[in-house]
């Protein structure tokens, strides 16, 4: 995904990182089908599309076009609204793993998911994690802070911002930390409502690039968010 392509050009774990505009690819028949030739063009011999729920356009179909003699998928959740779908992609694949029913986090999925592939369960494997090299003291207080972040990429799971205000007052009052409110530039608004009701916020909505988003959130001390 184009959108997080930048970080993913910071970690050591890839050769190459090639970007993707996902909401292009659901839309554009003609991007779609350029995409499909360049996948088809790096003649992989193996895809790995991990996945838990299913990404027809979007993940499964660019395993399927991409004619890898290995192609490897998790099982997924065939069960909810996207059943059928799900079970239409999983004949794509020359390998599924196996996936637990029910609700897990992110990382529980991942973890489940490297188990499948590997073999090694996450108590005896070793975890590398890359540092970022990025300078953000232009950005953070000098003093602690916390980070909230308003809005969401679907309205119908978003608090009311009246609540964001709020709560994030009385944190504030409480912990002695800096409200930080982040977002994009489209969301400016909806964050500089919030931060003109707090004393003492700061508004940076539109003023952070995602590498720089990571390091706020490893510095601050809680995040608050929807999602």
């Amino acid at each position: 995904n184009k959108s997080w392509a930048s970080l993913a050009n910071t970690i050591p774990f890839w050769d190459e990182v090639y970007s993707v505009d996902v909401s292009k690819l659901k839309r554009n028949f003609s991007y779609r089908r350029s995409i499909f030739k360049d996948v088809r063009n790096l003649k992989i011999s193996t895809i790995i599309q991990p996945t838990y729920i299913c990404c027809l356009v979007t993940g499964d179909s660019i395993a399927r076009m991409a004619n890898a003699t290995v192609r490897i998928g998790s099982a997924g959740d065939n069960t909810s609204k996207r059943g059928l779908q799900k079970k239409i992609a999983n004949q794509w694949y020359t390998r599924l793993i196996t996936a637990i029913p029910g609700n897990l986090n992110v990382l529980e999925r991942n973890i489940e998911f490297t188990f499948g592939l590997t073999g090694i369960n996450s108590e005896n494997a070793s975890f590398y994690i890359p540092e970022i090299q990025i300078e953000i003291g232009h950005l953070i207080p000098t003093k602690s802070y916390f980070l909230v972040f308003p809005a969401s990429n679907g309205s119908y799971k978003m608090w009311p911002r009246e609540r964001f205000a709020s709560i994030s007052r009385s944190l504030a009052i409480r912990t002695g930390y800096i409200p930080v409110i982040c977002g994009t530039r489209s969301e400016f608004e909806l964050c500089k409502w919030i931060s003109d009701q707090i004393e003492g916020s700061i508004n940076l909505a539109g003023k952070t690039n995602l590498l720089e988003a990571v390091e706020l959130i490893r510095k601050a001390k809680f995040v608050l968010s929807n999602d």
